[in-house]
């Protein structure tokens, strides 16, 4: 029996030469894998009716995630604010802003 196998071809199991599937070349394009950043999130506690009513006007008016139906009310509100409390708005927003990054 192991002189069959000595004898046998390893060639007549071969049927077909694999191909790559990539071929390389020089006048390929090649893009540099770049991640898309996730903006930093953080947590606000509210009470849980408030997250209720926050979660439930966010699906009613149909924006894609809590955050974004936030910023909408945000800047809406921003838009009535006197030019002082905008003022004071974004001195106090340069604030917490510095303070996190510390």
């Amino acid at each position: 029996m192991s002189k069959d196998l000595l004898k046998k071809s390893l060639n007549s199991d071969v049927t077909q030469v694999p191909k790559p599937s990539n071929i390389f070349s020089r006048d390929m394009k090649v893009k540099a894998n770049t991640k898309k950043s996730k903006p930093k999130t953080t947590t606000i506690r509210c009470s849980v009716e408030t997250a209720d009513m926050v979660n439930a006007l966010s699906a009613v008016l149909n924006f894609k995630s809590v955050d974004e139906m936030l910023e909408h009310t945000i800047n809406s509100t921003l838009e009535g604010l006197t030019n002082e409390e905008r003022a004071e708005y974004r001195t106090v927003k340069k604030i917490y802003t510095s303070r996190r990054s510390k």
